[in-house]
């Protein structure tokens, strides 16, 4: 008798209360299987690596451009695709409309529906205009059932909501259960691949945010995306966290309509539209972000404190990194910020990890304190160091050129850039410290 720990899988003789790998706490359950390892031959022997040849993959598009780009130039068949959010956010939505764009008069496609009902399904394809008689509507939770049915339609698109929802006979455990999870993804995955099926796997989100039974379904799928923001908003950022396929770390914004999932190529007039021409604590910055360069707007409040520990609270931005830069301002420019709350926020629900951003963030606190105004015509980037040099970004060429794209007439960059390069219908003022931030502030 074993017990296995539900949030990452470990194996222990004994209960434990705290997972030693995850660290998570009351995750084991009892493991009553009796595993036995069959003794099989392989039917494929070794092969000398230079007699291995390699076929070029046929990309297929989704119709989504920037989802396409996400996935590495769109699906390659026998492709596994893991889509993880928070409940709500449109995971359902979007993998329909994508399977509707990809089914075809000779590639059917199968949404299995371990959740919902048939009518439930039948009821958002309305919603979303859907009227495709090549989609398939598979209710079905055991998985045995489902792949003989699969094999039957014989799809080349198959959609499995959610895979936590689904179980194997051969598996003791409870649906959803780590070994449960494992077992099922384990017999949908060799099907496909077998088959050249692309195949796309919704997963629920633990209470902190990870996909369940996060390390086990990413070591297994090819393509890991995750929906970044939340139901807040209208607007849903997909992220790819694995890509076997492609580049890491691309974006495809998206805004949720009445009619599903519209994408949206060009993102930064949607974080800069609101915007004021008062801009006290307003900077507009050029963000890298994935595979997409787009303006945001870096907002900063600086108010006297009445607690005796004033407020530091940032949305969108790192707090660490908020709190290093508000002390690199108090030494370098022997500004007090101790008796001050001071909030950052950049608006449209976006997370912001690129460094660049750090000249935007301190420029936009010193005006706020100073309640000075910025020329709205101006752009800032650069990443700040320790002792307020202002660093070199990745990319700054195409920073440059976005900001002049949206009409921009000056940018600030770090003075290793100006050196490099020569735009003629924006001006670029260079910055070696954030000594010199006051001669932009009015």
């Amino acid at each position: 008798m074993t017990y296995q720990c539900q949030n990452c899988g470990y194996i222990s003789k004994k209960w434990l209360g705290k997972c030693p790998d995850c660290n998570q706490w009351n995750t084991f359950v009892e493991d009553e299987r009796n595993v036995k390892i069959k003794s099989v031959k392989s039917g494929r022997p070794a092969a000398s690596l230079t007699s291995i040849g390699i076929t070029r993959n046929k990309r297929i598009s989704t119709k989504f451009s920037d989802f396409d780009r996400v996935l590495g130039g769109g699906i390659v068949s026998g492709q596994v695709i893991l889509i993880g959010g928070n409940p709500g956010i449109g995971k359902s939505t979007l993998i329909t409309q994508v399977l509707n764009n990809l089914s075809g008069k000779d590639e059917k496609g199968i949404y299995l529906t371990a959740e919902e009902s048939p009518a439930q399904v039948k009821i958002r394809t309305n919603r979303l205009s859907i009227h495709n008689e090549n989609i398939y509507i598979l209710p079905e939770n055991n998985i045995t059932a489902a792949i003989e049915e699969i094999k039957k339609i014989k799809p080349k698109y198959v959609v499995v909501d959610s895979i936590q929802t689904v179980y194997s006979e051969t598996s003791a455990s409870i649906p959803g259960s780590i070994s449960q999870i494992k077992e099922c993804a384990s017999i949908l995955i060799d099907y496909a691949k077998l088959n050249e099926i692309a195949l796309f796997l919704i997963g629920h989100v633990t209470k902190e945010g990870a996909i369940a039974g996060p390390k086990v379904l990413e070591h297994m799928v090819d393509t890991v995306l995750y929906f970044e923001s939340d139901t807040s908003t209208d607007f849903r950022i997909i992220r790819s966290l694995k890509n076997r396929f492609g580049k890491v770390n691309g974006i495809a914004i998206f805004e949720m309509t009445a009619n599903g999932l519209k994408e949206i190529i060009d993102p930064t007039n949607l974080f800069i539209e609101s915007r004021k021409e008062r801009n006290i604590g307003s900077v507009i910055s050029p963000l890298v972000d994935g595979n997409k360069i787009f303006l945001i707007e870096v907002q900063a409040l600086v108010s006297n404190s009445s607690c005796s520990m004033p407020r530091r609270n940032a949305q969108g931005f790192d707090q660490n990194r908020m709190n290093l830069l508000i002390t690199v301002i108090e030494k370098i420019l022997d500004i007090h910020l101790y008796n001050n709350d001071v909030f950052i926020n950049i608006p449209g629900a976006i997370k912001v990890v690129d460094p660049a951003v750090d000249l935007a963030v301190v420029v936009a606190v010193i005006s706020s304190f100073l309640n000075k105004e910025l020329d709205p015509n101006i752009a800032f980037f650069g990443e700040v160091g320790l002792n307020g040099e202002v660093r070199k970004a990745l990319s700054w060429k195409e920073r440059i050129m976005e900001t002049m794209r949206m009409g921009f007439k000056t940018v600030v960059t770090p003075m290793l850039n100006s050196e490099e390069v020569n735009f003629e219908k924006i001006k670029i003022l260079p910055i070696d410290s954030i000594n010199n931030i006051p001669y932009f502030i009015n």
